[in-house]
């Protein structure tokens, strides 16, 4: 009898389970099948280079998908793929929207290694550059990989000296824009020398400002702006070397002397 017992609750309580589980697959089906949950509206934030379109087309999610039947994680996941994007969040608000929110790295300058890479504002290598990813930013040359920060580590003198004057050059009344450094050159021996859009700073085509205290460099660059404009035109001179405050040389165009 008490054998007949236990295996008639074991029986019972299987049966329950059965009966449970069965529910809850008929609850979920109903759920994931209603018409009242079909995605009516999808919204993205902070896309800038993106078009919203571009990016619902990359968490592949479409108009009509039953809201409850998406799979989020999956979702960012796909989103993340897009090396332009540093970051991704969906979110599912019940019963038909879902909001789409991204971070993407802003673009700062291109790596030369024979191979080009496009760093963002923090000195990170976020994507290589190719013909698809064409833009209008200053070109580092004469650095090694072993040069750059990685995993949040300083980098070497040589690119914390690139990434100060890549800074200096976001603020507003620079005397040499980032818009305007066409190419920054490396050398580790002289220190950083800057090629720049001709009629962007004061003629200067080339401005040699070797390493350290470029905020004092830039405000004396500023007063020999000021000074050429008054005095002798901007087309006078196209290369100024000011890695000595104390000793600055300019070289004006058509090969006459230095001054």
């Amino acid at each position: 009898m008490i054998c007949a017992a236990f295996s008639f609750k074991i029986i019972t309580g299987i049966s329950v389970l059965l009966v449970m589980s069965i529910f809850f697959i008929l609850i979920h089906d109903f759920l994931t099948q209603c018409d009242y949950f079909r995605i009516k509206n999808i919204t993205v934030t902070g896309a800038c280079r993106f078009q919203d379109e571009q990016v619902i087309k990359q968490a592949a999610i479409e108009k009509g998908t039953n809201i409850l039947s998406i799979n989020l994680p999956l979702m960012r996941k796909r989103l993340m793929a897009n090396p332009s994007i540093a970051e991704a969040e969906i979110i599912r608000y019940l019963p038909d929207r879902i909001v789409i929110r991204i971070k993407e790295h802003i673009p700062l300058a291109v790596l030369d290694f024979g191979r080009r890479f496009i760093i963002n504002k923090n000195g990170e290598i976020f994507k290589e550059m190719d013909n698809s990813n064409q833009q209008d930013l200053p070109l580092v040359t004469g650095l090694k990989i072993s040069d750059i920060n990685i995993s949040g580590e300083h980098g070497s003198l040589y690119y914390d000296a690139v990434m100060d004057v890549l800074n200096l050059g976001q603020k507003r009344g620079s005397p040499v824009p980032l818009g305007a450094i066409e190419k920054i050159k490396v050398d580790k021996e002289m220190g950083l020398i800057l090629y720049t859009a001709y009629c962007k700073t004061a003629g200067l085509h080339e401005i040699k400002l070797g390493y350290n205290d470029y905020p004092t460099k830039y405000k004396s660059l500023k007063k020999i702006y000021i000074y050429l404009k008054r005095t002798r035109g901007f087309l006078d001179f196209c290369s100024i070397d000011i890695n000595n405050l104390n000793r600055i040389v300019l070289t004006p165009a058509g090969n006459k002397k230095e001054l």
